[in-house]
């Protein structure tokens, strides 16, 4: 009754006391829809629409308005929206989780029956709309990573991978390569997730600036590194975007350019 086909989703609204939260499908991410559009985390996309497929509900459990607030199906709980391509709508409230038998309870908007279903899964989902946010930097199949250069002020440093062999470029010129250096680089580049996104954070308040490009088969991506007051940073022009990172994120490119 609730359970609405995720190949067919275009929409899901998430709404509790706090929080108003609309994830909407784009041509090519899922997005936050707000004053500003960011791309949604996969793994929250994919809970949620995973959830929407396959909800189901076992009984019914009151048809009493008054049992409303003891089960959760009141103002305090989730209201949960789905819209589909054909602009059809299924809104329910997902009340409180009855831990013994693994379940949640569910009603319908404008009803009274209040059902047993399927568990919501809320500890994978906060209703902080940051953690909703997709915070990696970069992403890929690393077996398609060719090349990775680093630029600080005047140098150039170049890494190129060529039957499955790194050598590296220092200005043009060959430089000796630590490979466990940049075995560990590529791996890092392969699945980089920042820790926190710095929406107030641009690139004129980072120093240190080392610009990073990485050519994955035929597609290039560039970033910025960088120290902020508090720590370091990366920028991305192309959603001018800035991430933090962790002191050991930023010494692995740090440590590959030392001279």
């Amino acid at each position: 009754m609730l359970s609405v086909d995720s190949l067919k989703i275009i929409e899901i609204n998430y709404q509790n006391e706090r929080n108003n939260i609309s994830l909407v499908r784009g041509l090519n991410n899922w997005l936050i829809n707000g004053q500003k559009k960011y791309i949604a985390d996969t793994n929250v996309k994919n809970t949620l629409l995973k959830f929407a497929n396959d909800i189901t509900l076992k009984n019914i459990i009151s048809e009493k308005s008054e049992k409303f607030s003891k089960f959760g199906v009141d103002s305090t709980g989730i209201l949960l929206m789905v819209r589909k391509e054909d602009n059809s709508k299924v809104s329910y409230i997902i009340g409180k989780d009855d831990q013994e038998r693994n379940y949640s309870f569910y009603r319908k908007e404008g009803d009274d029956k209040i059902y047993l279903g399927t568990l919501f899964p809320r500890y994978r989902l906060t209703s902080n709309v940051n953690d909703w946010r997709d915070k990696y930097i970069s992403k890929f199949d690393i077996a398609g990573l060719n090349n990775i250069s680093i630029v600080i002020k005047s140098d150039k440093f170049e890494f190129n991978l060529s039957n499955g062999e790194w050598t590296g470029l220092l200005n043009g010129t060959e430089k000796d390569l630590d490979k466990n250096k940049i075995g560990k680089l590529s791996k890092k580049l392969s699945s980089f997730k920042g820790l926190d996104l710095l929406d107030d954070i641009k690139l004129s308040d980072m120093t240190s600036e080392m610009i990073v490009n990485f050519a994955v088969e035929n597609n290039k991506s560039e970033f910025i590194a960088g120290k902020i007051p508090d720590g370091y940073a990366v920028y991305r022009r192309d959603n001018d975007q800035t991430y933090k990172i962790s002191g050991d994120d930023f010494l692995l490119f740090e440590e590959l350019i030392k001279k």
